[in-house]
């Protein structure tokens, strides 16, 4: 997943880090919210390539997602469902409009 500046902006320097880490990023815990960021974006563009370390045990292997995407409030939820079932019946109205002409 492509990350921009403003999304990264928005993250704890906790899961900066802890992104930083998984995408390969050199000592991310040394480094300052604005380091990372810039690191992280140019990994992304090819400037930078991902360290890779031959001490310790290997990072696992986890899809990352900041803590407030993970865990959603029932109302949340309730809230997205709506809006699921809305743009559902917007789609199925314009399909036959469509199918009309």
């Amino acid at each position: 997943m492509p990350y921009n500046q403003e999304y990264l902006n928005q993250m704890t320097i906790y899961s900066l880090r802890k992104l930083a880490r998984e995408l390969g990023v050199k000592s991310p815990s040394a480094m300052r919210k604005e380091k990372i960021i810039s690191n992280i974006l140019d990994l992304q563009k090819g400037k930078l390539q991902p360290y890779k370390t031959k001490r310790g045990r290997p990072l696992l292997k986890s899809s990352y997602a900041p803590e407030k995407e993970k865990i959603l409030s029932k109302q949340e939820r309730k809230k997205l469902k709506t809006i699921k079932n809305k743009l559902e019946s917007i789609l199925l109205e314009i399909k036959e409009i469509l199918t009309e002409k």
